[in-house]
């Protein structure tokens, strides 16, 4: 229980999609969803991307979309000692854009991929710290705020066997419009501008095994309230090797 409240959502939609593709070098997807809560009435999510095949194993992409995230029952609702919901959060909507530009090379054995995105956030959710003494915090919705910035990927295939991979991602955010006036010209809270990943994949017959580790770097967090209001840097290394013993029976081990 996080809550003595009773508590009833009902959900309901509709989605459409379709692909096409003109004479193998422009090729079109297209979707719509129509979604209506008891609660939060309707909303209507569209998206469409359109791929280009340019010369050289060289691919133009664009994308365009919206999604919409309804607050939890643990965001509206929650009765803890040190966090409550809130009952008035309303969905959080985002506008999003893509454009990104992908090579292959040497035979599909390397891929590159450089992509620009941009989005924007309306009623953004994130969680508030208290006030001292009870620092007693709960959900809010930020009014408005946007993202942008910069990913690059690559592979390569080195063996038949043995693949890396690794990508780095520059983010750029910034609130717009808050409640909270103090936020406005602010970063997003765990929003780092600057990510990465690196990984060594080895897959033989019935044994694979995955290397790695991801960078995460400096961002604001929203526990001012403890004297908490930026997370250093950190890295995460992981490990995980498989092995099919028999059709059924698949052995792991997993390290972070």
């Amino acid at each position: 229980m996080i809550t003595g409240n009773s508590v009833d959502r009902r959900n309901n939609g509709l989605s459409l999609f379709d692909q096409y593709a003109w004479r193998n070098r422009i090729f079109f997807s297209a979707g719509a969803r129509i979604e209506h809560s008891n609660i939060f009435g309707y909303r209507f999510a569209p998206r469409g991307a359109v791929t280009f095949r340019l010369p050289t194993n060289t691919f133009l992409r664009l994308s365009l979309g919206r999604g919409i995230k309804q607050p939890s029952l643990l965001e509206s609702f929650a009765a803890a000692s040190s966090f409550v919901g809130n009952p008035n959060l309303r969905p959080a909507k985002t506008d999003s854009f893509e454009a990104g530009l992908e090579r292959r090379w040497f035979g599909n054995r390397v891929q590159t991929e450089v992509t620009y995105f941009r989005n924007l956030y309306s009623d953004l959710i994130q969680f508030i710290s208290g006030p001292a003494p009870l620092f007693i915090g709960t959900w809010q919705n930020v009014a408005k705020s946007r993202s942008r910035g910069l990913e690059v990927t690559g592979s390569a295939r080195i063996t038949s066997m043995v693949k890396v991979s690794a990508g780095y991602t520059r983010l750029n955010s910034r609130i717009l419009g808050s409640p909270t006036t103090s936020d406005i010209g602010q970063t997003l809270v765990r929003r780092p501008k600057n990510s990465g990943t690196v990984s060594l994949e080895f897959t033989k017959s019935k044994l694979s095994a995955v290397i790695g580790a991801r960078f995460t770097g400096a961002s604001r967090n929203s526990f001012a309230s403890f004297g908490v209001n930026r997370i250093t840097a950190y890295n995460v290394a992981h490990m995980t090797v498989n092995y099919q013993a028999t059709k059924n029976v698949q052995l792991f081990v997993r390290i972070n």
